[in-house]
């Protein structure tokens, strides 16, 4: 396995057995950034601050077309601007969820920092003065076949605790769940799915 290049804390404050901060490496220390950008809060950076609240601004906004495209827009930009030495093909899509009256954004990007992997984050934001749960997150995976298992593999050695979660589906997602990880295109059907269960969940 290649040497990881960048590495970051995990924006969930999980933590090692020995109380250190788990930390991530990569792909997923790049997409965790971006989360921990998006979801900051507004004051949160003390030199700077105009900055943090970016997510904030959206609650509580009417599932119109019109907040679709402002949310759309604004997040562009704002990755553009601070993110755009790691990442490119920047593509934002918010979609509103009437039954829940929440919005669901998905976030994709070409990981400039590792080979021009495509990536993508989904944010659901909710209505609630809870500051924890504002926002709930997920990172996809969209790899399958061989690609899968080695994303798979990758996680479990870089990614401290995550050999203790287990894979289950999620009916309301309709998706594959591991962690904080969502499997967007593994399913029953899927070739290697007795493989995939196994190394996940032994």
């Amino acid at each position: 396995m290649a040497t990881s290049r960048y590495f970051d804390i995990d924006i969930y404050g999980q933590e090692n057995p020995d109380g250190s901060a788990i930390v991530v490496f990569d792909k997923y220390a790049i997409q965790n950034s971006i989360l921990k950008f998006l979801a900051s809060e507004a004051g949160e950076y003390l030199y700077v601050p105009q900055m943090g609240g970016i997510l904030e601004t959206f609650l509580f906004t009417s599932l119109t077309p019109a907040y679709a495209q402002e949310i759309e827009t604004t997040l562009f930009s704002i990755l553009r601007e601070n993110f755009s030495d790691a990442i490119s093909n920047i593509q934002v899509i918010a979609n509103p969820l009437f039954e829940t009256e929440t919005w669901e954004i998905t976030i994709s990007f070409s990981d400039k920092l590792n080979d021009n992997q495509k990536s993508e984050i989904i944010i659901s934001l909710e209505d609630t003065n809870v500051a924890q749960n504002k926002f709930s997150t997920y990172i996809d995976i969209t790899d399958t076949g061989d690609n899968l298992i080695e994303s798979i593999n990758y996680i479990l050695a870089n990614v401290t605790g995550m050999d203790e979660k287990m894979i289950s589906y999620n009916f309301t997602e309709g998706l594959f769940i591991w962690g904080n990880y969502r499997l967007t295109n593994f399913s029953v059907s899927s070739p290697n799915f007795a493989d995939v269960i196994a190394l996940i969940n032994g």
